[in-house]
Formats: C-alpha cells, structure tokens, sequence
C-alpha cells in the first residue's frame, strides 16, 4: 500500500510518502517547511516534490492520511481541504491522524513510559494528550496553562515522557524528551 501523508497542524508542514510492506512501514520520502501562514503555498509544490523524488505518481497512491490536530485552524483547514479534494479526485480512501498520537509514536520504542505530548496551543496555553508506548490513548487533548494542572492530569500515568515544543515551558516536568521528530508533528509518523 503506498499512502500520501500530510501535516499542516502546526507551524512545520510535512509530507511524507510511505510504502506499507505488510510487517513494516518504509518512508520513501519526507519533505518539510518551517514557515509560518505557507501551508497553502507550500504544500501541493511539496507533494508534486515528493513524488518526482521517489518516482511515484498521482495514480499510484493507495491512501492518503491527514493530520487533524489540534493546533493551528488555518492550517488544519489548508491541509484537511488539500487532502479532501486529492481524495476525491484520486477517488481513494482518506484517514484522519491525530497529531498529538503522531508525535508519541515518533518517540524512539526503547524509551519506556507514557508519552506525554505538550504542543503549544499559544497565549501561554499548550495541548496535553498522553499515549502508550503503543499509540493507545492514555488522556485525551486538553488544554493546559500551569504545570500543577498538567501534574493532576497525568498522575497515575506510568514514566511520564514529556515531548512537544511546549514540555521546555512549563518547569518542574520530571522526564523531557527533545528531539527534531518530536518537538513538531510531522507527517512521517
């Protein structure tokens, strides 16, 4: 199966195009910006990109994935439209991801505990979800601003890991995980 990912939640969009060979998953190619109100310049050129790079074309994908958020309005609407009308027009299957779920299962899987995954959400406010080490919902999305709300929400969560570009705003977390994979949500996970 060959799927056409697509992340516009945040302040990064991605594409990915990813190969499911039935017992593991292979990024072919994965393509980004870091520009703030580009997603609807930037998308459709990164995906004809992605394409070309890895010989693929239009009427080779198989299904096409979206990030649905939360995050960015504006963003989610040019990315989800996006992935809407090459869904249709392809006539193939689209899946919504949750971001938050995207970005714990970009955590490597030898670090143990739950991911918690802070995003920041602006006006000094952050999303919170928590996942399994297997995607499996441990908390679903809130909204958070003070870090002993986020110590009531998580308590009784196994090794909290914290992940997002929010988890260095909040002081007193116990475990924070920092890398380029997870600090954003990218369309490869």
């Amino acid at each position: 199966m060959r799927l056409l990912a697509i992340e516009t939640s945040s302040l990064r969009g991605s594409v990915a195009l990813v190969e499911d060979l039935g017992e593991r998953k292979v990024t072919v190619c994965a393509l980004d910006h870091r520009r703030e109100n580009a997603h609807g310049e930037s998308l459709l050129p990164m995906i004809e990109r992605a394409l070309a790079l890895s010989g693929w074309n239009r009427r080779q994908l198989d299904r096409i994935a979206i990030g649905i958020g939360p995050g960015s309005f504006t963003g989610l609407r040019v990315g989800i439209a996006l992935a809407q009308g090459l869904s249709v027009g392809l006539d193939i299957p689209l899946v919504g991801v949750p971001s938050l779920q995207a970005m714990a299962l970009a955590v490597p899987s030898e670090r143990m505990g739950c991911r918690c995954v802070l995003l920041d959400a602006r006006r000094g406010e952050a999303f919170l979800a928590a996942y399994h080490g297997d995607g499996r919902e441990a908390l679903g999305v809130q909204l958070v601003a003070e870090v002993a709300h986020i110590h009531s929400l998580i308590s009784g969560l196994p090794a909290p890991l914290f992940i997002g570009d929010a988890a260095a705003s909040f002081s007193g977390l116990p475990a924070i995980y920092r890398s380029p994979d997870t600090d954003l949500p990218h369309a490869r996970w």
